[in-house]
């Protein structure tokens, strides 16, 4: 109990400083600290007589108190859509902690059997980790790692055009690392060096961003208007209500196209909250609207396939214009969907009039004017594959429309925008945010936002989207630092498991031998040596010799 209270306030430390590097709250320092608590508690119980214990007890723990922070929306997102899924949300928080309780565990044994600094172990697995969560299939969900929490500064965030977000997190996992070790030995010079490390880690990012924020090649391709409707989760879904605001969106996008003339509007996530076929006349207004003008409409919708055994369902983007008259065009379906709140079978939810929707399979590329562009749907900014993948079909432009309303009063409204800075910056496009309750956002190439709405209001939201010809090296390699990291932690691992089989071999099988090195090698001692008998069970002994191993 007495190594618990120990632990807890590096515990709350790092519950608090998640807190404050995570938007809207955005400060810088914490970004390059909140992980070190970690780091400090799992050193500090490297020589406790339990490491195995006390260690899965520490990351339970950290993954409890740090998801809670990240994933505060989740909850009350469920509760909103369905009371009865709940549930799920404590789920994924145990599930979290329980993976990072993993973690700390092979780390903590890592460094003990192999004898390894926890800034080459804690790095690796943190990232493995992190890729893996990503990538569970339909119920994959990329953790808010530390770059995602520097979208504020994009200056430190330059060097994903070429290491990808995830290899950003490499460098700033070991940022932390580094200075959590370098607070634990902060009395010695290996403090200091750790110190000047981390610094090192730092000047770097902030050296390339400057660089490359000064030299990059970037153009204006367009206009576009966003229109910001601000409708309530339960109001977007109420029928004796839903033809008022689409009559309300209409108006205001006629008044853009009259007084700023955009090649395009943009309407966010689900702004067409029912099939066209059962609102015939909402189909005719859209047709009168883009009638006689150059102005085209993207906008999200529902959509349904009826060629199947079973009718299916989409979250889906509409291209709408001049030809709306004979029928809108499909131009996307979600690609990945929201665990438990859009695929999984559930029975009906109060936000959507069907069951579930199905994920679409690929990605989509309009030009309207110069802009050639792609839409993704909401969670999707998270997800760095779907953004290079339309990258590399020639999108310089990628357009996000979401739905926020449902995580309205959480941090939940502001995690998008954050994901789409490392968007724009690993593949050189230009982002265009449309919100339903905000914030809407422009968002340049170097991924400095140009414009942006306040978050619960309505209104319009008109400038210019940028774009670049520049290819960089993430978009034609991908995301090769997560596969990389998750070979080096499988190898640690395995190197670790056959460190702690030999050291648990019976000692006939290994008979003592004596080698002792030279005094001019700097062994400091004589050549005479004595036998060491086999290691005891202890979790003290921090050179965890072998059976059999010399020690003068």
């Amino acid at each position: 109990m007495k190594q618990a209270r120990v632990d807890w306030p590096w515990l709350l430390a790092a519950a608090a400083l998640a807190g404050l590097a995570m938007p809207p709250v955005h400060l810088l320092l914490p970004s390059f600290v909140f992980l070190a608590p970690a780091v400090i508690l799992i050193e500090r119980s490297q020589d406790d007589a339990h490491p195995v214990r006390r260690q899965l007890r520490q990351g339970f723990l950290f993954g409890l108190v740090t998801s809670l922070v990240e994933l505060s929306w989740l909850p009350i997102a469920l509760w909103r859509l369905k009371p009865a899924m709940t549930g799920a949300a404590a789920i994924v928080v145990v599930l979290l902690a329980a993976i990072t309780a993993l973690l700390f565990c092979l780390t903590g044994m890592i460094g003990r059997r192999l004898g390894l600094s926890l800034l080459w172990v804690f790095p690796p697995l943190w990232i493995a980790i992190e890729w893996l969560e990503a990538h569970l299939g339909p119920f994959g969900f990329p953790r808010f790692g530390p770059a995602t929490s520097l979208s504020a500064f994009p200056v430190f965030l330059q060097l994903a055009d070429m290491i990808g977000s995830r290899g950003v997190d490499y460098l700033l996992t070991s940022l932390n690392a580094a200075l959590g070790l370098a607070w634990l030995h902060r009395r010695m010079p290996a403090g200091r060096r750790l110190g000047l490390a981390a610094a090192g880690i730092v000047l770097v990012l902030a050296g390339y961003g400057t660089l490359r924020m000064r030299t990059l090649p970037q153009r204006e391709l367009g206009r576009v208007s966003i229109l910001q409707p601000n409708i309530g989760f339960r109001e977007k879904w109420d029928r004796m209500s839903q033809d008022s605001a689409f009559a309300a969106m209409i108006d205001a996008s006629r008044n853009l196209i009259r007084e700023e003339a955009p090649e395009l509007i943009v309407w966010p996530e689900a702004a067409i909250a029912d099939f066209f076929e059962n609102r015939p006349r909402w189909r005719e207004g859209i047709a009168q609207l883009t009638a006689g003008s150059a102005t085209t409409l993207l906008a999200g919708g529902l959509d349904r396939d009826h060629s199947g055994r079973e009718e299916r369902h989409f979250n889906a983007a509409f291209l709408l214009g001049p030809s709306a008259s004979s029928g809108p065009i499909p131009a996307y379906h979600k690609r990945h969907l929201v665990p438990w709140v859009e695929w999984l079978p559930r029975g009906r939810t109060r936000a959507l009039p069907f069951d579930s929707y199905t994920a679409g399979d690929t990605g989509v590329v309009f030009r309207v004017g110069k802009i050639t562009a792609s839409p993704i749907i909401c969670v999707e900014a998270a997800f760095p594959e779907l953004a290079r993948d339309d990258r590399l079909r020639g999108a310089e432009v990628i357009i996000n429309l979401s739905n926020d309303a449902w995580v309205s009063g959480t941090m939940g409204p502001w995690q998008g925008p954050a994901h789409l800075v490392l968007r724009a910056i690993e593949n050189r496009v230009g982002i265009v945010r449309a919100a339903n309750t905000g914030p809407s956002q422009f968002i340049r190439p170097d991924g400095v936002v140009t414009a942006s709405t306040r978050y619960g209001v309505q209104g319009t939201l008109t400038a210019s989207v940028w774009g670049s010809t520049m290819r960089t090296w993430f978009t034609r390699a991908g995301d090769w630092a997560g596969p990389l990291s998750v070979a080096g932690s499988v190898l640690l691992i395995m190197a670790g498991v056959r460190r702690v089989s030999a050291t648990t071999s019976p000692p006939t099988l290994r008979p003592p031998m004596c080698s002792p090195l030279p005094a001019a090698l700097g062994s400091g001692t004589s050549g005479r040596c004595r036998a060491v008998p086999p290691p005891s069970t202890s979790a003290r002994d921090p050179a965890r010799r072998a059976p059999g191993h010399c020690a003068r």
